[in-house]
Parts: C-alpha cells; structure tokens; sequence
C-alpha cells in the first residue's frame, strides 16, 4: 500500500507539473544588466534559456530589441538610440512568463565633452569659432553664398556638402548652451567637440530665430538659386539646402589636414 501511495504522490505533482509547466521549468538570463556608453550605435545582448513561453513586455522607448533563435536558446539583442544628451538615463526590460517576470536593467551615459578642437578625427579639420568671430560662442557675420562660396584664408574655407554630411554622421550632436549661449556641440568619437551657434539667420535688415535654430552655409550649390548647408534646431540636426543664396547664414570654416 505503501508503494501505490508514493506512485500517487508522484502521478499527482507530475499531472500538476505538466498543466502549470512553472513548477517544473526555470528561466534564466545571462544578463541582468546592460551598461552602453554615450553616442553611437552599439548593440550588446543576453541570453534567455527556458522552456516556458514567455514575451517582452515593456522596454523603453529609446530601446530597440531583437529576437535571434539559436541552438535552443534565445539571444535578445538591445540597440539604444544615440543619447543626445549630456544627462544619463536608465530603463528596465521586463521580460513575462505565465506567473513571473523578470528584469534587465538598463544604463546609457550621457555624453561627456573632452577638448574643445578642430580635430574631430575626420578628414578635415574643423574651425573652432565662427567667420568673424574671436570666440566659439560668437555669432560672426552673416554672409550671403555668392559672396562668401569661394572664400580661402591661410588654407580655410568653407566646407563641402560632404564633409558637413561627415562631420552629421561622424558625431553625437547636443543641444545646449555654452556660456548662456543656444547651441549645437558636435562631440567626435575622441571626445573633442565643436561648438556652433544657434545664430539664425539674416533676411535683409532682419535677423530671425536667434537662439532658437543655426544655419551654415556650405560650398556646394544645390541648383542655380540654392545651395547646401547645415541646420539644426534643439530637435534636429542635418544637412539640407538653402533655397535661397541671399539670405545671410553663419560660416564655420575648416581647413585639409
């Protein structure tokens, strides 16, 4: 009698096992936290090793996560977005079976600023203040592109299309101020940034969006009545085209290494 009890006891918890599943199954993370530094595209990952069914269920909103089956296990790939900020910022995946969840956490730098220089580690080296200014937080002079395109001086000149468009793609950008000045650092994979003015622009005797948006000119014609430039806002960085050459826009000059 005593034998047909243990095989009851053991046909029940195995019955119980088989239609909760949790009793008899674990899931385990490789990982439960995941550091990226501030700035560019980084993708780091864990493994969940389960036989339950399970789901992310929250992540932030500044995360991206991918699924990777391999050799019956699950690699959840992370991808933050590039943090354009000086600040750091934390989140949690929250990963759910039938009874349980479980947590990875989640850590970005902000960006951090070594050297104020021209030297970006790019292909030309960039100006640290503007066309007629003396300081990096000086506006300068507003120039119109007829008369400034082929400006050259002690080997500066205005940039190329492309190489704003290198200088966008090889850079975490960040809005702030410097000195109470509105701005856009440009912060390289070395750590040395340059800094540009959100100076606006001039139309005739006008002067608008100061302090609010910059635009640059580059010394690429677009068509025959526009040309190419760099504009940011607080929200946006990018290389776009002016279409109009008359109007005043700032001047950052850069010069062959």
């Amino acid at each position: 009698m005593k034998t047909i009890r243990t095989f009851i006891k053991i046909a029940i918890a195995s019955l119980f096992c088989i239609l909760t599943m949790a009793s008899c199954s674990e899931l385990s993370l490789s990982e439960t936290e995941l550091k990226f530094p501030a700035g560019f595209f980084e993708t780091k990952s864990f493994v969940v090793k389960t036989d339950l069914n399970w789901d992310i269920v929250e992540q932030p909103d500044w995360v991206k996560t991918g699924k990777i089956e391999e050799n019956g296990r699950t690699i959840v790939e992370v991808m933050p977005d590039v943090n354009h900020s000086f600040d750091s910022r934390k989140g949690k995946i929250k990963i759910q079976t039938a009874e349980k969840y479980y947590i990875v956490d989640i850590f970005q730098e902000g960006v951090h600023l070594k050297n104020e220089s021209g030297d970006l580690g790019l292909s030309v080296e960039w100006n640290t203040c503007n066309l007629g200014a003396t300081k990096s937080t000086d506006f300068g002079n507003y120039y119109k592109w007829d008369e400034i395109h082929s400006y050259q001086s002690n080997g500066y000149r205005l940039p190329t299309h492309d190489e704003q468009v290198e200088l966008c793609d090889n850079s975490v950008w960040v809005w702030g101020e410097n000195n109470g000045v509105r701005g856009t650092y440009f912060v390289a994979k070395n750590g040395n940034y340059v800094f540009l003015p959100a100076a606006g622009n001039r139309d005739g005797a006008d002067v608008d969006d100061v302090g609010s948006y910059g635009s640059y000119w580059s010394s690429s014609a677009y068509d025959n009545s526009g040309a190419y430039s760099l504009a940011f806002y607080s929200y946006y960085v990018g290389t776009d085209y002016s279409y109009r050459r008359n109007l005043g826009h700032s001047v950052r000059l850069v010069r062959g290494l």
